[in-house]
């Protein structure tokens, strides 16, 4: 049986796709990856990310979340940490696409001296943090993606996090198509071939995201 790949962390509704969005998700397909878990960062995302479920509903799950770190509100200002006032514009739409989610993200904490330099900034972090986390209690949809290499197999994901961390370049966008060098590389770290770590992770993925599924 063909399980594909499955991509568990990527940003496919980036403004970095927005001009050739087809072409990507061509080159996705071709690249054998059955689902993209498509995580957003902040509630101006919510749509794009919505739209393109609609537009690729076999391949697109959507995640609704708020990043820890969120633009700042001056032109000056790049990054700051989330308030649980960007919660709140987040969590009506949360709970009204609530059937249409695989997971509650991106969410976390980023303690970055430049975007959180004061304990105040952390403690919002934070209440964003559990807040949010309490959130997918109560709606039974799961929240964590990053691979860790030092785990099990049976315990790993793989994931792109496009359009960053391009893989030659880390200036030079990132596409789901390369997960296919996340498998290669989980394949020579752990010993295996790439087929078995598609596999396994693949499965993991359906257990996490989608119980009962088969890919």
């Amino acid at each position: 049986m063909d399980y594909g790949f499955v991509d568990c962390h990527c940003h496919i509704s980036a403004r970095e796709f927005e001009e050739d969005v087809e072409d990507v998700i061509l080159r996705t397909r071709q690249a054998g990856v059955k689902t993209l878990i498509a995580v957003t960062e902040g509630v101006g995302e919510f749509s794009r990310v919505l739209q393109l479920q609609q537009r690729f509903p076999d391949l697109v799950s959507p995640c609704l979340g708020v990043h820890p770190l969120q633009g700042g509100d001056e032109p000056q200002e790049r990054q700051r940490s989330a308030r649980l006032q960007d919660l709140d514009a987040a969590l009506p739409l949360i709970y009204k696409h609530r059937e249409r989610l695989t997971a509650v993200g991106e969410i976390g904490l980023d303690f970055t001296p430049w975007c959180a330099p004061t304990q105040q900034h952390r403690d919002d972090q934070m209440a964003v943090f559990v807040k949010q986390l309490d959130v997918a209690k109560e709606l039974d949809l799961p929240v964590r993606d990053k691979l860790i290499a030092q785990i099990p197999l049976d315990n790993i994901c793989l994931e792109t996090d496009s359009p960053a961390l391009g893989p030659d370049d880390a200036h030079v966008r990132n596409e789901p198509c390369n997960i296919v060098l996340c498998c290669a590389y989980v394949a020579k770290i752990k010993g295996l071939s790439p087929q078995r770590v598609q596999f396994v992770t693949a499965q993991n993925a359906s257990r996490l995201f989608f119980p009962g599924a088969v890919f």
